[in-house]
């Protein structure tokens, strides 16, 4: 731009028409900041956060299963009911667990008596192997 004597290419003339161009730059960052601000209720940003854990809903239902089988005599379960370390929940009858005790303290027993037999025969084994070497030897 010449900024000579001219009458067209003046000062002030200069400055009017670069004054209109930032003008109008100036109302185009406002109104895009008024429509920035006016969708903001609108954009959802997605939070994430990660831990260790299931996460599930209030209405998905929980397994809940036991070790041993009986009778339930007593449920301690409520809705949205925290539960700490050693509470009771569930009393199951010892009747089963009785004899499957019984049961399980029998067979332990019988297969005690079996590794009982099997290292006597394979002592018995080696033994008769080490006089066989020896019997060799002589």
């Amino acid at each position: 731009m010449n900024l000579s004597s001219d009458p067209i290419n003046t000062l002030e003339n200069g400055i009017a028409k670069n004054k209109i161009k930032s003008i109008s730059i100036y109302l185009v960052l406002i109104i895009a900041m008024l429509i920035f601000l006016a969708l903001l209720p609108v954009i959802k940003v997605d939070i994430s956060s990660q831990s260790r854990g299931i996460v599930r809903s209030t209405t998905d239902n929980v397994p809940l299963s036991s070790l041993v089988s009986g009778k339930v005599t007593f449920v301690n379960l409520k809705n949205n009911n925290q539960v700490q370390k050693g509470d009771t929940l569930v009393q199951l009858t010892q009747e089963n667990l009785d004899t499957e005790k019984a049961i399980n303290q029998e067979v332990s027993s019988t297969l005690q008596d079996q590794v009982h037999d099997l290292s006597l025969i394979v002592l018995s084994k080696s033994n008769t192997l080490k006089l066989a070497n020896n019997d060799n030897q002589a």
